[in-house]
């Protein structure tokens, strides 16, 4: 089975949520020899040399060639000749998803990172936009042959809103990276309280605010000593606003492991936002106990591993337990571990993955709908550039970039042996 795969903002590093399902979904459906070809939107946000040392090809293109120009992308996917175009954008499904399905009847598969409709509602009361994305959302529900998601709530908004039968919507949740993600015995001398997120993104940016304001002062009266970490991309008003004594913000920690260094304790404090919580799954992994908002554990079948908390007095409650409760912090950390490893690993989320796949190859949809120009990138995006997540980073408009099996080539847009070189660099597909 061969599967193109497109990926927009970041990759690899992978440092989110979004990210880390597209490279460890991808690595991981390479080890079940899927062939993968990923087709990135650079803007400088990944690290090149990282993607080349992969198995997997990737072909990083400006944006201009990701959403509007499918000159170079349409002679990738002929050449590569896949079986399923698969796209994690309302925006790109429509318009360069969409031309290449049509141009090569490929079955189109829509990734669903969220449900925009809902999660602009969080962003945005203007009716002209939720509108305008309401029809996007059942357009692209005419031209697909099936979705993923992370939840059974997420399958139902998405269902309303795409006018997709839920059949052809399969729940595949979150994973997490066992294979690097240590098991840590929390101690008693540890004195950390750990929140981990993209804080650019609104409900992490909710759950820093909640924390700071809600959680900390009362906590740090009882135990002067706790020291809350915040780890992850951080706008910097709010590095300049809370850093403190008590507040440590260390911005993104290359080695996953030094997230829970000294950790006593992981929060999820999330309020608003739709989907399954990256963060609360690597908690869990950690084997650090996890107080957690009802939003943070969707989606996921804590069976009674991590303590849930509606209110700020509730999780004030939970941590205080814990603090003085070892062994039981130990105990409900060893269960979610192993709970991690059964239920939510990559691996399984692979599994899972190649199971959909097969099922769109035996019931494929046939449409007859034309592609939309897309002015304007996704919501989502244009927050995140607006916001200066990225702002030291640029991408290379001039050139592509050829990444896999060691090999990272260099190619202009505009090369007229554009076509020879493609076909090169994927003849062993």
């Amino acid at each position: 089975m061969r599967v193109t795969k497109f990926v927009e903002g970041s990759f690899i590093p992978s440092f989110d949520g979004a990210s880390e399902r597209f490279h460890q979904g991808t690595e991981h459906l390479t080890r079940l020899d899927v062939e993968m070809m990923v087709i990135h939107c650079f803007r400088g946000w990944s690290n090149l040399d990282q993607i080349s040392k992969k198995k997997f090809k990737t072909i990083a293109v400006p944006s201009d060639f990701y959403y509007r120009d499918t000159s170079i992308t349409s002679k990738a996917v002929q050449i590569f000749n896949p079986d399923i175009i698969e796209v994690n954008d309302l925006e790109l499904g429509l318009s360069s998803g969409l031309e290449l399905s049509n141009l090569q009847n490929i079955p189109l598969v829509f990734d669903a990172q969220f449900v925009s409709s809902c999660l602009a509602a969080s962003y945005t009361g203007e009716d002209g936009a939720l509108d305008t994305i309401a029809l996007l959302e059942q357009h692209l529900g005419r031209c697909i042959s099936g979705a993923t998601c992370f939840t059974e709530l997420d399958r139902e908004d998405l269902a309303s809103a795409t006018k997709t039968s839920r059949e052809r919507i399969h729940v595949i949740p979150m994973g997490s990276d066992i294979e690097k993600i240590n098991y840590r015995k929390p101690n008693q001398n540890d004195n950390t309280v750990v929140f981990m997120g993209n804080m650019f993104f609104l409900p992490n940016q909710e759950g820093v605010e909640y924390i700071v304001h809600k959680l900390a002062p009362q906590l740090l009266k009882k135990y002067p000593s706790l020291n809350f970490r915040f780890v992850g991309d951080a706008p910097q008003d709010i590095v300049e606003r809370y850093q403190s004594k008590n507040m440590e913000f260390t911005g993104r920690l290359e080695n996953i492991n030094d997230v829970f260094e000294g950790a006593r304790i992981c929060l999820a404090p999330i309020i608003t936002g739709g989907g399954m919580r990256t963060k609360t799954l690597t908690y869990m992994a950690s084997g650090i106990p996890v107080v957690s908002s009802p939003a943070g554990i969707i989606g996921i079948e804590a069976d009674g591993a991590i303590l849930a908390a509606s209110s700020p007095e509730e999780f004030i409650a939970h941590i205080d337990f814990l603090l003085q409760n070892l062994d039981f912090s130990i105990e409900i950390g060893q269960q979610a571990r192993l709970l991690v490893e059964t239920k939510y690993s990559w691996e399984v989320f692979a599994k899972m993955y190649l199971t959909f796949y097969n099922s769109v190859l035996e019931n494929p949809q046939i449409h007859n709908e034309q592609p939309i120009s897309i002015e304007n990138d996704p919501f989502w995006l244009q927050e995140t550039i607006e916001k200066g997540r990225f702002a030291d980073n640029q991408g290379d408009p001039d050139n592509i970039y050829l990444l896999g099996d060691n090999k990272k080539i260099a190619i202009p847009t505009n090369a007229p042996d554009m076509s020879d070189r493609l076909k090169q660099f994927l003849k062993g597909y």
